[in-house]
């Protein structure tokens, strides 16, 4: 099977799945949610599951010595296939309305999306077995879990970056071809797809540094150093929903750093540096 159809199956089932619209399920008391589509057409990117540039991500000062790396996931494995999901201009524009809290549509769309996005991950590894190929979704197996309170055994934004899907912005968040608003899945497998080109050299090289993350952050932790500013913004996010719940458990979610920003749907343009006197 070749990765153009790979991409346009998953995309078709990504569409058409009903659970890419908000479900009762899982919005129970907000029926007037019931229906709104969660997540636009995604975009997908293929990397080599040997890229050197997988062995960065041992390193502390990059996520941590005993991250996994494609290798310990799927033995044998040659492929990285990176994919984000831009999340639906409905939820997009309601979490820019309020730049304090937490608002429900993107709290729902966190949590019914994850589902959508572990589904379509899946399907991808189904599509692939389907072929006589090994495949494994990372953030569905056993093997992923926290090793620090903000770093997991497997990474999707840095496997994006090195697919060639985005780079990274101020706030440490993912920009991708279709902004900074959205989700992203991968799936590793030992099927040798033809590998994309990376179109950038820079870890951030599509940020343009515009400092409007910064402003948009209730919680001041952008820009902050270290880990104090890691702990802020997660103590932040846990405050913002505390009185939205899901299953009894509050799980963490803002969003505002990817929402009324010029990296929300797009690459933004660079902002030109102030002449020198």
């Amino acid at each position: 099977m070749n990765k153009e159809l790979i991409f346009q199956k998953a995309a078709a089932y990504l569409s058409d799945h009903p659970l890419n619209r908000f479900d009762e399920s899982f919005v129970a008391g907000h029926e007037e949610l019931i229906g709104i589509k969660i997540f636009e057409d995604p975009i997908f990117k293929i990397g080599s599951a040997t890229d050197p540039l997988f062995q960065e991500w041992k390193k502390p000062e990059v996520l941590h010595p005993d991250i996994l790396l494609p290798e310990d996931w799927l033995p044998g494995a040659k492929t990285v296939i990176s994919f984000f999901l831009p999340f639906n201009k409905t939820i997009v524009d309601a979490n820019a309305k309020d730049l304090v809290g937490c608002v429900k549509e993107w709290f729902y769309a966190r949590r019914q999306g994850q589902k959508v996005l572990e589904m379509t991950a899946e399907y991808i590894a189904g599509l692939l077995t389907a072929e006589g190929e090994k495949a494994i979704v990372p953030v569905t197996s056993e093997h992923f879990k926290s090793i620090t309170r903000s770093v997991y055994t497997w990474s999707e934004r840095h496997a994006g970056y090195i697919c060639g899907l985005g780079t990274f912005g101020m706030s440490g968040g993912f920009i991708s071809e279709k902004g900074m608003a959205g989700r992203l899945g991968s799936v590793i497998t030992t099927a040798e797809l033809p590998v994309d080109e990376r179109p950038y050299s820079d870890w951030m090289e599509y940020c343009s540094g515009c400092g409007v993350c910064a402003r948009n952050c209730p919680g001041n932790a952008i820009d902050s150093d270290g880990e104090k500013g890691k702990t802020r913004q997660f103590r932040l996010c846990l405050d913002n929903i505390m009185h939205m719940t899901y299953d009894g458990k509050p799980p963490y979610g803002c969003g505002k750093c990817a929402v009324r920003v010029p990296c929300q749907s797009r690459i933004p343009k660079k902002v030109p540096k102030a002449p020198r006197i």
